[in-house]
This record gives structure tokens, C-alpha cells and sequence, in this order.
């Protein structure tokens, strides 16, 4: 068993910069074996080969900062760090999900997931965590409509509610805002805006 690590945070970025990468990867492979108009084997064999190459380099990184849902050793805590929060992070994307979660688990919070607005209601109502981080498009429920339920239950004023998004139109902000969202953040995220969102 190889011996936990501390990892600085440039170090953290990197790994998140590179998750985020992968996905990109594996999207691209998955949209290249869809394609038209190219020869099925070459597009087979170009598309085997992506996917071969991100599970490697997937493997090679969860060597690095520790298997999905465990745990690596945090850095020391400097005396501006944000207290041990209970987090939930809400995103259909299972591989920003993890990558996200991850990186706050470093930080030494308690981090849950969610995959769908339904599940994110449920993990909310039942663990109350002090702020979700909710991404605008899920399936079953948006992110506006699960903060509009989380507001309007009798715990619901307390957690931070963080949008999530490619991108939000003024509008798309005006209705986060109205759907009780306390900020928004864009992908990829900004760790130094989360950063200070954790600590405010």
C-alpha cells in the first residue's frame, strides 16, 4: 500500500486542469465513433485507441491523489484556511463530480455527491450540508428548481447556494439569483473563487 501524499496546491490544480482534460478527451472519442463519412474500422480503431490512452493516464493520476471516494491527506491547514465544511456537489458529469469532490476532500471537507436533481434534494435534505454547489443542467430536476425546493423548506434559508454553469447569461444570473442562488460559479471552475466563496 503505497503511503498517503500531500500534495501542494499547484499540485491540486494540475490534477484538476488534467481530469477536466481527460474528459474532454473522452468526449471527443465518444463523438469520433459516432461520425460519418470516415471509414467505421479506422474510426473504431482511432476511438479504441483514445479511450485506451485516458484510462491509462486516469490510472495513472488516481495512483497519484488516491482512488474515487477515498480520501488523500490534506496539506497542513494554514490559519487562513476555510473551517470543515459539509459540502454537496451536484453535477450529472460524474467525472467533474469526482474531480470537484476530490479536491475539497484535500481541503479536509466532508464532501457528498450527487448526480441528478432528484439525488441532490434527497443527500440535501437529509445530510444539510453548509453549501451545494448545484450545476444549472441536471437531469430530472434543474438546478433552479432544486433551489427553489431547498429554499422553501424550514432549513433551506441556511446552506450557500453556488450555481454552477458553462456559462450564465445576465438573464441566467437574474433567475439564479431569484431561484435563491447566493453566487455562481463558471466552468472550469476558478479554485481561487471557490476558494473564497468557502471561506466568505
Amino acid at each position: 500500500m503505497s503511503s498517503a501524499k500531500q500534495l501542494s496546491p499547484e499540485t491540486v490544480t494540475f490534477v484538476h486542469d488534467l481530469r477536466n482534460f481527460l474528459a474532454s478527451i473522452r468526449a471527443a472519442a465518444n463523438m469520433l465513433q459516432g461520425s460519418r463519412g470516415a471509414d467505421p474500422a479506422v474510426v473504431a480503431q482511432v476511438a479504441e485507441a483514445l479511450q485506451k490512452t485516458v484510462l491509462e493516464i486516469v490510472e495513472l493520476v488516481d495512483g497519484f491523489v488516491g482512488k474515487p471516494g477515498t480520501k488523500p491527506e490534506a496539506a497542513p491547514a494554514s490559519s487562513e484556511s476555510a473551517a470543515t465544511l459539509t459540502l454537496l456537489v451536484a453535477d450529472d458529469n460524474a467525472d467533474s463530480a469526482d474531480t470537484l469532490a476530490r479536491y475539497l476532500r484535500m481541503q479536509d471537507h466532508r464532501v457528498l455527491i450527487a448526480l441528478d436533481g432528484e439525488q441532490a434534494l434527497t443527500l440535501a435534505e437529509a445530510e444539510r450540508p453548509d453549501m451545494i454547489l448545484l450545476d444549472i443542467s441536471m437531469p430530472l430536476r434543474d438546478g433552479y428548481s432544486v433551489a427553489q425546493e431547498i429554499r422553501s423548506r424550514p432549513w433551506g434559508r441556511a446552506p450557500k447556494l453556488i450555481a454552477v454553469s458553462g456559462w450564465l447569461s445576465e438573464e441566467q444570473q437574474q433567475r439564479a439569483t431569484q431561484a435563491g442562488f447566493d453566487s455562481h460559479l463558471n466552468k472550469p471552475i476558478d479554485l481561487d473563487a471557490l476558494e473564497r466563496l468557502l471561506r466568505s
